[in-house]
């Protein structure tokens, strides 16, 4: 094993579960403390949302590049099952991402509105806040379900395929569109960031 191959598995296979580890449990706790909660205001209902999508964000991450990057080092065969589960993950994923973005972007304006505009927070309820952030999460990462895809290709020196005849193995493709997915990804990661930032700034 050479540098970068040691440096990869100590923070792919070591460090990163440890980091998932953790942040699984957090979000864990937090949806159960909230979910718990009786009078539940919309900070309320807003975080409970960011922590499901974290915790979404988190799960799917495992599939995607710890498990399969400690399938690959034990050498299993079973690492094809998570590349054919990829396209799925990274949707998923990317779903997560966004909808953990925006649900905080949502959270700012909710503390803005109630610090500076007390009536038309009055008129917000959990569900005008909620409602957008699931369905854009939604609708600018369902793309992602049709960009990558799993071919079986020709490999020599390849032992028996759980999901491909034999002397062939399962790979991850890219159909189409992806430097414009990175492209479009980072404005809409950045779009939330500006605004957050903005929203904290006027509140306090």
């Amino acid at each position: 094993m050479n540098y970068m191959e040691n440096i990869d598995f100590w923070c792919g296979v070591v460090v990163s579960p440890i980091i998932l580890l953790i942040g699984s449990i957090g979000n864990i706790v937090m949806i159960i403390k909230y979910a718990k909660k009786i009078n539940k205001r919309i900070m309320d209902h807003l975080i409970l949302m960011i922590c499901v999508f974290n915790l979404i964000t988190l799960l799917m991450y495992s599939n995607h590049v710890l498990f399969s990057k400690l399938l690959n080092t034990i050498d299993s065969e079973y690492s094809e099952i998570s590349t054919f589960l990829s396209p799925y993950s990274v949707a998923l994923t990317s779903m997560g991402i966004y909808g953990s973005s925006y649900g905080t972007l949502c959270l700012s304006l909710e503390r803005y509105l109630l610090l500076k505009n007390i009536r038309l927070h009055k008129k917000l309820t959990a569900l005008k806040m909620i409602f957008p952030v699931v369905l854009l999460a939604i609708i600018t990462n369902i793309h992602r379900l049709f960009m990558l895809t799993t071919t079986c290709i020709e490999k020599e020196e390849r032992k028996e395929s759980l999901l491909c005849e034999d002397g062939k193995e399962l790979v991850l493709t890219i159909e189409f569109g992806y430097m414009a997915d990175s492209i479009s990804a980072f404005f809409f990661s950045l779009f939330p960031i500006i605004f957050m930032m903005f929203f904290s700034f006027v509140s306090y």
